[in-house]
Formats: structure tokens, sequence, C-alpha cells
């Protein structure tokens, strides 16, 4: 075998290796970046939204927010420890359950009239 053919050999081969890998690392790239915004709204949007429903002061729903988000992460780490399932759908689960028993929670309190007061401009 001549220097040329096994040069032209190894760029075959290289080019068998390469092409598949590509064609199925390329489709991932979009993937990402949903799952990227969806970890986003899960961590940041929505622990957020659920304080706010229960809580009145500002204070008061930035601590309870950063605990629903550790709550959330911590939560679907472990979860996720076991079964093979991706992190992401147990956080984000965690994470829409607590958003839900807050709403009723906040829904509840503001039927019985002791709910949160308006903040005046």
């Amino acid at each position: 075998m001549t220097a040329s053919k096994s040069a032209c050999a190894a760029l075959l081969l290289t080019d068998a290796i390469a092409l598949p890998l590509l064609i199925g690392i390329a489709p991932v790239a979009p993937l990402v970046a949903i799952v990227g915004a969806l970890l986003v709204m899960a961590l940041l949007i929505t622990p957020a939204a659920a304080a706010a429903r229960v809580v009145s002061g500002p204070l008061a729903a930035t601590v309870l927010s950063v605990v629903f988000a550790e709550i959330s992460a911590v939560g679907g780490i472990l979860l996720a420890l076991a079964p093979g399932v991706p992190v992401s759908a147990f956080i984000t689960t965690i994470a829409f359950v607590i958003y839900m028993i807050c709403r009723v929670i906040g829904t509840a309190r503001n039927r019985r009239g002791s709910g949160r007061v308006a903040a005046t401009a």
C-alpha cells in the first residue's frame, strides 16, 4: 500500500466515523437551549410566582422563592439518582407542584378575606 492510498484510507475512515457523530449530535444543540429555558423557568420564575401567591412583602417573597428553588433543585437531583430520568424533569415537576400548592393556598386566603393587602402607589 502506498502513502497516498494509506492517506485516502485514513481519510475515508475519519469521514466514516465523523459524519455519523455529527448527524447524531446536530439535533441535540437546539434541545439544549430548550432544556435550559425550561430550567430557567423552573428555578427562577416559578418559585417567585409561587412565593408571591402566599406572602405580601418583597423580602419574604424573595426568601421564600429561594427556599422553593432550593427544594426544587435538590429534590430533583435526589429523585433523579434512582430511575435514570433526566434531572430537569424532576426539577420542573417539583416546581410546578409547589406553585400549584401555593396557588391553592393563595386562593383560599383570598376567599376568606385574609389575603394580601394591595400596595398603594
